[in-house]
């Protein structure tokens, strides 16, 4: 048990300490005091830690606390002061208000503190300190089977360690990556005994038997972001991650990666056969012969730079009418730039018309400021000026797409060089459906997968 101490924590007008780390202990009381800038102030604090430990902690569920004052004195609020005793680990949030208010999402002032959690070991609860941590990770997928893993284990145990921390132990997805998740309640089915269809009690088991006998604790993680593509929830609630209506800004990078599937399925056909790439991949000139045809027959039909260009025509009659009706110019960007369509639709970005009526509506002759005899060729001169400047900027958006188009290319390729010609890869041999060229980046859902 912890020696009580008492932690003061001063609370000032406007402030937000949520970034601060307050570490405390169980058993200690944590002080609130008001600095010279609440003193003249109506505070009221509210904190969501648990006032009895039996109360579940809800990160929600915030409560006032009482404001004492030991002197009594009325005119001075130097020795006001509100606590809270700390009877349970774990983060907690406090925030407080000066017009009266208890709404937490509107507050003066805000912070948080860590309560440190109290570990045990042994049989008798033997207590340790989180300076005293010793951990080692492992790669659990590696462990094998379930009736394997104390003796992998033990070697941490031997070797001085007091805590394994493992990586998920749940089933993982189709890249089998430590961390992403398919099903986040089942249980790895790597680790089945033989004969035997293990579960998450198991290994409750075990954690057990290390904390008890080996006098060694237990962490894993469980990283919810990380869940695999192929998980049944992200295709029951495909809301819940990125997807092309709450990340339109991701349209062009579905394509590309829909082009490589196509492509991929295009060279199982034996398409591409006739320009020097067949459906067996077993040569780097093959992969040499597909950069060609990728970047000149492929992806150039599909105009990925319509996605970040504006149409020139479209802006075009837009200036023109604005001249036509006098429209008077407000204010104005120094430059023009193109400002990207926040939908990502094709030809859609636009630029800012108050910066065009500005730069080219003029009888200037300086640069980009054409003179005219009359309005009509006024008008003409200054839309040619403009298509020029909507050419140019299109042009280095073009240039700036062909950069990133070569380097996924380049990063295609290297996934086909190690899956079907790198020694210590899988040499697929041939490309099939089910054996693609690269497997797809983005979750298809069945019931569209056909069409696309």
């Amino acid at each position: 048990m912890p020696m009580h101490q008492v932690r003061v924590l001063t609370i000032n007008a406007g402030e937000s300490t949520e970034t601060t780390l307050y570490r405390l202990e169980k058993g200690w009381t944590l002080r609130f005091v008001l600095g010279a800038s609440l003193h003249a102030k109506t505070v009221r604090l509210f904190c969501n830690h648990p006032q009895d430990k039996s109360v579940p902690f809800d990160r929600l569920s915030f409560y006032e606390l009482a404001w004492r004052n030991p002197s009594g004195m009325k005119n001075d609020r130097v020795d006001v002061f509100a606590e809270i005793p700390i009877n349970c680990a774990g983060s907690f949030n406090f925030f407080f208000t000066i017009d009266g208010s208890e709404d937490h999402r509107n507050p003066n002032g805000a912070g948080c503190f860590l309560v440190e959690p109290t570990l045990s070991v042994g049989s008798n609860d033997k207590e340790i300190t989180l300076d005293c941590i010793q951990s080692q990770s492992v790669v659990t997928k590696l462990l094998g089977p379930l009736n394997e893993w104390k003796g992998r284990l033990r070697v941490a145990m031997e070797t001085g360690y007091n805590l394994i921390h493992f990586t998920p132990v749940q089933e993982l997805g189709i890249s089998n990556s430590a961390y992403s998740i398919r099903n986040q309640l089942r249980l790895n089915p790597l680790y089945y005994e033989k004969g035997k269809q293990n579960s998450l009690d198991d290994v409750e088991d075990i954690v057990r038997m290390m904390k008890k006998e080996w006098q060694v604790l237990s962490l894993t993680d469980l990283v919810y972001n990380h869940t695999a593509k192929d998980s049944p929830w992200i295709l029951e609630h495909p809301e819940s991650v990125f997807n092309l209506d709450n990340s339109p800004h991701l349209k062009p990078a579905y394509l590309m990666d829909r082009i490589f599937h196509h492509f991929s399925l295009q060279v199982a056909d034996g398409k591409w056969e006739a320009k020097g790439v067949p459906p067996k991949i077993d040569k780097e000139s093959h992969l040499q012969l597909m950069e060609g045809i990728l970047l000149t027959d492929v992806f150039p039909q599909f105009n990925l730079y319509e996605f970040y260009t504006v149409s020139e025509e479209t802006i075009l009659k837009e200036f023109r009418r604005a001249i036509e009706d006098n429209r008077l110019v407000q204010q104005g960007e120094k430059e023009l730039i193109i400002k990207q369509d926040k939908n990502y639709r094709r030809l859609k970005s636009t630029v800012d018309m108050e910066t065009v009526l500005r730069l080219y509506n003029t009888d200037s002759d300086d640069d980009n400021r054409p003179g005219a005899l009359n309005r009509q060729e006024r008008i003409t001169r200054c839309c040619v000026s403009l298509r020029e400047k909507l050419e140019e900027l299109n042009n280095e958006k073009k240039r700036e797409l062909d950069v990133h188009i070569g380097v996924a290319v380049d990063n295609f390729l290297a996934n086909v060089r190690w899956r079907f010609l790198a020694p210590d890869g899988p040499k697929i041999g041939t490309v099939t459906d089910e054996e693609p060229l690269m497997f797809g980046y983005f979750v298809i859902p069945s019931i569209v997968k056909d069409h696309i």
